[in-house]
């Protein structure tokens, strides 16, 4: 999944500017499966930059809240095992 991600990431979206909502989830969708909150979480401020910046992000949000719905009480005993 680390693998699809990077492709994703590193060729599809900043190499070939991918702008389709679809690349752009499953990016999303990879993050939340490989399990790495903190970069998830990292995943989520860049995008919001990007959005207080006037610029465009292609990241469907309901789709991101859905699956992030799903997968709350994950998250939340992960995080609060790290504090």
């Amino acid at each position: 999944m680390k693998y699809a991600l990077n492709y994703i990431e590193e060729y599809c979206i900043r190499r070939k500017g991918s702008k389709s909502k679809t690349v752009h989830n499953m990016a999303f969708y990879l993050h939340t499966k490989i399990n790495e909150p903190e970069k998830l979480i990292s995943y989520l401020e860049d995008e919001e930059r990007k959005k207080s910046k006037g610029m465009p992000i292609f990241l469907e949000v309901d789709y991101a809240l859905n699956i992030c719905n799903q997968n709350e009480k994950k998250y939340q005993k992960e995080l609060d095992e790290k504090r």
